[in-house]
């Protein structure tokens, strides 16, 4: 289950990479991102725990609670696309 993929988003809502659901726990429990649900709304790690607790699939179990595993979350202070390069063949 840690290793699911979460897509991750700049502040301006657009798409930076992909990373492991591991990764997206922590970032959430450091406050650097926030959880998005399909309707837009967005849940820091606390209200994200307390909202995921009813939730049987797709959770991950700790000793005092089951936190559902995000799919997309947004960074907090990152504005910036990360540089591509283009290769020509």
């Amino acid at each position: 289950m840690l290793n699911s993929s979460v897509l991750v988003l700049n502040r301006h809502y657009q798409p930076v990479h992909v990373t492991s659901a591991r990764r997206a726990f922590t970032l959430l429990y450091l406050g650097a991102a926030r959880v998005i649900e399909p309707d837009y709304k967005t849940f820091d790690f606390e209200s994200w725990a307390a909202l995921s607790a009813a939730a049987d699939d797709d959770v991950m179990r700790t000793i005092g609670r089951a936190i559902k595993v995000p799919r997309v979350i947004m960074l907090q202070i990152y504005d910036r696309l990360p540089r591509s390069k283009v290769r020509a063949t």
